[in-house]
C-alpha cells in the first residue's frame, strides 16, 4: 500500500497517468544458508503502473506489477541504464520498502550513523519503521518541489488510511 501511496504521489506531482519509477528489490539467493552468503543484494528495478481507478482497483494493479517483475529482480539496474537508457537517465525517482525483520535493532548505534551517500536518483523515497523519508537532490529539484511532493505522499495516504477503497486517488479527475 505504501507503494501504492508513492505512485499516486508521482501521478498527482507529474500530471501522468503511466510512468517509470524505481522500485528496490531483495535478490539475496533464495537457499538454505541464503541469509548468510556476504554481499549487497538490493537492486532498483523500474516499475511502472497506469495510477487510474478506485484505490483497491490501483491496490491490485500494483501488487500485481509487483509480482510480475520479480523474476527480473536481480538484473543490474545499470544495465538497463545502459542497454536502454543511454545517457539519459533511465529512472528519476525510486521506492524502498526493505523489512530486515531479523536485524537485532538493540545492537545498531542509529544515532551514530551518519548518511553521507550522494543521492543516486532525483527522488528517493524509504520506508522505514515508524516514517516514510522522503530525499530530494536540490541540484535537480527545487526545495518546493520536494516538500509538494511530500505532501501528495501525506494526501494519498491519508485517503488510504481514511479507508477510501470505493475512491480513487483522483476523485476530481475520473478515471482518465
Amino acid at each position: 500500500m505504501l507503494l501504492t501511496a508513492h505512485m499516486t504521489a508521482l501521478a498527482r506531482f507529474t500530471g501522468r497517468r503511466r510512468f517509470l519509477a524505481g522500485l528496490v528489490c531483495n535478490g539475496r539467493p533464495e537457499v538454505r544458508g541464503g541469509d548468510q552468503v556476504a554481499g549487497m543484494f538490493l537492486n532498483t528495478v523500474p516499475f511502472g503502473v497506469c495510477v487510474r481507478g478506485s484505490w483497491r482497483q490501483l491496490i491490485r494493479a500494483v501488487y500485481e506489477e509487483e509480482v510480475a517483475l520479480w523474476p527480473h529482480r536481480r538484473f543490474p539496474l545499470p544495465a538497463m541504464q545502459q542497454r536502454w537508457g543511454g545517457s539519459h537517465r533511465l529512472l528519476p525517482a525510486m521506492f524502498s520498502y526493505q523489512n530486515f525483520h531479523v536485524l537485532d535493532h538493540e545492537m545498531v548505534d542509529g544515532e551514530g550513523i551518519v548518511k553521507l551517500l550522494p543521492l543516486e536518483f532525483a527522488l528517493q523515497v524509504t520506508a522505514e519503521p515508524a516514517a516514510l523519508v522522503i530525499t530530494g537532490r536540490t541540484d535537480q529539484m527545487s526545495p518546493d518541489a520536494i516538500g509538494l511532493l511530500a505532501d501528495l505522499h501525506r494526501q494519498a495516504l491519508e485517503g488510504l488510511a481514511r479507508d477510501d477503497i470505493g475512491r480513487g486517488p483522483f476523485p476530481e479527475g475520473g478515471d482518465q
